[in-house]
């Protein structure tokens, strides 16, 4: 009698399996890891954001005041800032808030309903004599309320007197 010719059997061997779930759990590591990346990078984005936003209401409001006021009352100028509202409210109310130039660091909170900070800038506001016509202001922003100091933005402009 002559043996039986041997039959391949159809499938994926016990190896081979093995081989590609560990590819695929090497792979979903590495998705995995690039979470906390993306979610770090969306935070900073988000502060750069209020940063400039905050930076371009602060700053386009002493330019204005150089319009209508003494030019060289400026510097000791707290000027009220209308815009914020957008960006700092409680409650859907604007909350009142004066920038005091060359007064050192401060910081502005946003608090929720629930009284609960959502978010919060550091900030810094300068304005020097560049001139008889000229002011300087520089205002340097941390985002958050608390962290390094070393991580600001700075923003400057310079003011001329209205002729």
């Amino acid at each position: 009698m002559s043996p039986r010719p041997h039959r391949r059997r159809a499938g994926f061997s016990l190896v081979e399996v093995s081989l590609a779930l560990l590819v695929v759990a090497v792979g979903m590591t590495a998705v995995m890891a690039l979470f906390p990346t993306g979610m770090e990078t969306n935070r900073r984005a988000m502060g750069d954001t209020r940063e400039a936003l905050f930076a371009e209401e602060v700053i386009s409001s002493y330019i204005a005041a150089a319009e209508v006021m003494p030019f060289d009352d400026l510097n000791d100028y707290g000027m009220p800032m209308a815009g914020l509202g957008r960006l700092f409210a409680y409650d859907g109310a604007m909350q009142k808030y004066t920038f005091e130039p060359n007064a050192g660091r401060k910081t502005l909170v946003y608090k929720d309903k629930d009284l609960l900070v959502r978010y919060a800038l550091r900030y810094d506001l300068t304005i020097e004599d560049m001139g008889p016509n000229v002011k300087f202001i520089r205002l340097e922003v941390w985002d958050g309320e608390y962290g390094p100091l070393e991580e600001s933005t700075v923003f400057y402009t310079e003011v001329y007197r209205a002729q």
